[in-house]
């Protein structure tokens, strides 16, 4: 497993096949307020419903991929490495598509997909064939009422796996062939309405965050399942058993363990893990008033001050808005400033699309289009990395303004041993590169002054 950090001193990241989450971060000065380009938006068809994030044409440049409901359908959008993304290719499994996840489930480096068919109980995986098209190689049955779908290596063999909520939750173990075992339930007792995957206790398992639809009668609550790493889970931890409709975590107050944030009807909720050892609870939430409309979560530092903030997609009228919420370093957050978008938000993504390490969001609309706002925060205080990948590698890049910082690597931030990444730094226009190979073991990188 890989770490990333990032700064003149450290950030840290951990990695699953699903993507990357910020697990522990240094100060920085950043910018006072968050600051958004106008939106441009790139059509996408009719009532698109799930948005995700992935590399799909071997470019390195994000890509898209939108499902759709009128008609049922697969969109992908390619990146430019501009913030401009152009028409892929388009895909119909029939009616009813909704949720959609990205991973490499055949071990080729390239990546694919598992789309939820909500209607028929099913999730569809599409075979990426490295040049924005796919390969439909079949369908397994899941739970009535799945909503969403997540993917890591649940049993620790190396391999992508399926999690997916509805009824009483199903988990689908991969063979690394492209192929899945039959779907076992998640959990006895416990019918999950949405997901979300992270190390939740540090154990560098995955474990499932989730938002229940029945757990001694608390509806929507919020809670977590440790993984035991053998693609079963542990008892139920309750967070908040206020109605909750979906889940994000991350290190929001620095002390290296993952906290929840959970949009409710009133706004978000947001827990702090307690940190004490062996003990997995949490510490009595807060509930931020953003308004009764929300539809999307992430978290993300969209300022550069190495604080993790809260972006939402809010449907509270009918011309939508993008809030942004600075985090305060310590689990708390400022009020939220807002940024309009074309028509009512539904799905949230964030990703660097134009290369300049600086996180942009892109929101899928009930107008027909995502719409991307592009980051005008760029941090001139530290030497910010990026990160990107996938199964030839990570690639980490800086800019060519700090040309003469080195990149090391330790695999223990306990008692850190910091030694130069092999291999030569290679100049990508304003940028330098580096690909550093997989591992897995965990480890952390930084930028150090010469």
């Amino acid at each position: 497993m890989r770490g990333c950090c990032l700064g003149p001193l450290l950030l840290a990241a951990l990695i699953f096949p699903g993507g990357l989450r910020l697990n522990s971060q240094t100060s920085a000065t950043g910018c006072s307020t968050p600051s958004f380009a106008a939106p441009h938006s790139f059509a996408s068809g009719a009532l698109p419903q799930f948005l995700a994030l992935g590399e799909f044409n071997g470019d390195r440049a994000p890509d898209l991929v939108i499902t759709t409901i009128a008609p049922s359908r697969i969109a992908i959008l390619l990146g430019n490495r501009d913030g401009t993304f152009r028409a892929g290719p388009v895909h119909q499994l029939g009616e009813g598509l909704q949720p959609v996840a990205v991973g490499d489930f055949d071990g080729n480096g390239k990546m694919d997909l598992a789309v939820v068919n909500y209607g028929a109980s099913k999730v569809y995986i599409l075979l990426g064939n490295g040049d924005g098209t796919f390969q439909n190689s079949g369908s397994y049955a899941v739970g009535r009422g799945a909503n969403s779908v997540v993917v890591a290596d649940f049993n620790g063999d190396g391999r992508s796996d399926l999690a997916v909520p509805g009824s009483d939750g199903s988990m689908l173990i991969g063979n690394g062939d492209g192929t899945f075992q039959n779907a076992v339930n998640l959990r006895a007792g416990v019918a999950p309405l949405s997901l979300a995957v992270d190390d939740i206790n540090g154990d560098h398992i995955p474990d499932l965050v989730v938002v229940v639809n029945s757990d001694s009668g608390f509806l929507g609550s919020a809670g977590v399942l440790l993984g035991k790493g053998d693609g079963t889970f542990g008892e139920l931890i309750r967070v908040t058993s206020s109605l909750s409709s979906s889940v994000a975590t991350g290190d929001l107050n620095g002390d290296s363990n993952s906290d929840l944030a959970a949009i409710q009807k009133q706004g978000v909720f947001v827990a702090l893990r307690n940190g004490a050892k062996d003990d997995d609870s949490f510490l009595d939430g807060r509930l931020y008033d953003f308004g009764q409309a929300l539809q999307a979560m992430s978290i993300k530092d969209f300022n550069g001050d190495g604080k993790p903030d809260l972006a939402l997609a809010n449907a509270s009228s009918s011309d939508g808005t993008v809030m942004v919420a600075l985090g305060n370093g310590d689990g708390t957050f400022r009020d939220a400033a807002s940024f309009a978008v074309p028509g009512i938000p539904y799905a949230l993504v964030v990703g660097d699309f134009n290369g300049d390490a600086s996180p942009d969001l892109a929101m899928a609309s009930n107008t027909g289009v995502v719409a991307v706002l592009l980051n005008l925060c760029t941090s001139t205080t530290q030497a910010r990395l990026a990160i990107l990948q996938d199964n030839a590698g990570i690639t980490l890049s800086w800019p060519a303004s700090f040309g003469n910082y080195v990149l090391k690597s330790t695999s223990s931030l306990s008692s850190p041993t910091w030694q130069p990444v092999p291999g030569a730094a290679i100049t990508r226009g304003d940028r330098l590169q580096v690909i550093a190979p997989i591992s897995s073991r965990q480890e952390y990188f930084r930028l150090s002054e010469p």
